[in-house]
């Protein structure tokens, strides 16, 4: 790890899903990094709000309204992060919903709304954003928010551990393709984070925070160039025998 502070400082993240919960905490901590901020979710005044963080931290913020399952708009995306900052050094996908009932039970649309959140959704990110990152100073970075739920299967989520079992396929196939351009992949698979899912559970603060998280994307973010980790479980250390 590199020892000095603010080592990803000047440089420029992308994140999706940003503007509540993992991504609105990851967004803030990258800024107290000293990195800049492009930030895109659906809900526009929550993405302002997340903006004025980051800015609060002497960074700058690009807050775009985006629905990551319309491929026109995350080029869209893409293209206004590449004209204001002039590239990406770190992209976290993390956009993503939950949902789903039995399969005998779910609702067509249902099944459809979470592959296309979850699984294209991440798909379109990086195909709009790997020409910005191809070509930068250093080893670029990409992380994505899988999910425990990737490494099992559960009775009553077919959609959400089908779309996250695929993340983490992606994710393999482009840690692989991305490798030759200096840009390494992680993904990162927690169980039981503490964000509006969860909200109202009695043991939401002996879950994940969204905070630990973010921790994780910047540690992976600084890891020298020589190395990466491409698969990371994380548990709530309090809630591991659940």
């Amino acid at each position: 790890m590199p020892s000095e502070e603010r080592a990803l400082a000047g440089k420029v993240a992308a994140i999706t899903g940003a503007s509540s919960g993992i991504g609105r905490a990851t967004a803030e901590r990258l800024a107290r990094e000293g990195m800049d901020v492009a930030l895109a979710a659906r809900r526009q005044e929550d993405l302002e709000a997340v903006a004025e963080r980051v800015e609060d931290q002497g960074t700058r913020a690009l807050p775009v309204v985006c629905d990551v399952t319309a491929w026109d708009e995350v080029r869209a995306f893409a293209s206004e992060v590449g004209e204001t900052f002039g590239g990406v050094d770190l992209l976290f996908i993390n956009a993503g919903r939950g949902g789903g009932d039995t399969i005998q039970e779910m609702d067509v649309d249902t099944w459809r709304s979470v592959l296309d959140t979850n699984l294209t959704g991440a798909f379109y990110t990086a195909k709009a954003f790997l020409g910005l990152m191809q070509g930068r100073p250093g080893t670029g970075t990409i992380a994505l928010t899988a999910s425990v739920a990737g490494t099992m299967g559960m009775a009553g989520g077919s959609a959400y551990c089908a779309s996250k079992w695929g993340l983490r396929g992606f994710a393999q196939c482009l840690a692989l393709e991305a490798a030759e351009h200096a840009i390494r992949v992680t993904s990162i698979n927690p169980g039981y984070v503490n964000t509006s899912w969860h909200e109202g559970h009695p043991r939401a603060k002996e879950m994940i925070q969204p905070g630990d998280i973010a921790d994780l994307v910047a540690y992976v973010a600084k890891m020298p160039g020589t190395a990466q980790l491409d698969d990371v479980t994380v548990w709530p250390a309090k809630m591991y025998d659940q």
